[in-house]
């Protein structure tokens, strides 16, 4: 059996520079405790025991930040944001009345210095909108109309272009394609397909008109 002392806990330490950085995430840039403490590898709550540390040797505070600070720390970061949001909603006011993928493509532009959320706030955009930016789905709608395409194609040439539009229609209704008669239309215009049959000849007409020649 070992007879070893246990070992003591040792508490990492981290340099000046460390604090710095993740003190300056927060205040100046809008990032919260712990994706500041991700950023220079350690938790969130030293990163906040290092903000006290901070505002505690601090001799000069100024008036709003001595106000936010009289309801927690919390209220305080909250603060900090909300002024980041306005500094960059003036900064960045000419794309404010951008296209949203413009705005997006701004806003991956400076994720790496700005949490996502600041930005989308300071752009108007929303943030499933940015989610989807990052993330395209495939156009579902393009898809199944290419389908339809050419499903119709293969109709015509199976019945040796004897179809018209309308019974393209009902035969691609009978084999489960979910589409309207004016989908149909507009695809059988493009693939110049007459929208329905020939007028067939009326026989009495015909020879009414030969015994009067």
């Amino acid at each position: 059996m070992s007879t070893d002392p246990p070992k003591k806990k040792t508490t990492p330490h981290y340099s000046d520079k460390t604090r710095r950085k993740a003190i300056n995430m927060v205040l100046n840039f809008g990032h919260s405790c712990d994706s500041a403490g991700k950023a220079v590898g350690c938790n969130g709550s030293t990163v906040k025991r290092w903000l006290i540390a901070h505002f505690d040797a601090k001799k000069v505070i100024a008036p709003q930040e001595k106000a936010a600070l009289r309801g927690g720390l919390k209220a305080l970061i909250a603060y900090k944001q909300k002024k980041l949001i306005d500094i960059l909603s003036i900064r960045f006011i000419d794309m404010r009345k951008k296209p949203s993928k413009e705005k997006c493509a701004l806003i991956a532009k400076h994720s790496n210095k700005y949490p996502v959320q600041i930005l989308c706030d300071a752009l108007n955009v929303d943030r499933s909108t940015f989610s989807r930016y990052l993330n395209p789905r495939p156009n579902l709608t393009a898809q199944r109309l290419e389908s339809l395409i050419a499903e119709t194609k293969a109709i015509h040439r199976e019945f040796r272009g004897t179809l018209s539009a309308s019974r393209i229609f009902q035969t691609l209704r009978a084999r489960g394609f979910k589409c309207s008669v004016a989908t149909v239309y507009k695809i059988c215009d493009e693939l110049q397909i007459p929208r329905l049959p020939p007028k067939r000849a009326n026989i009495d007409q015909v020879l009414r008109r030969l015994v009067s020649e």
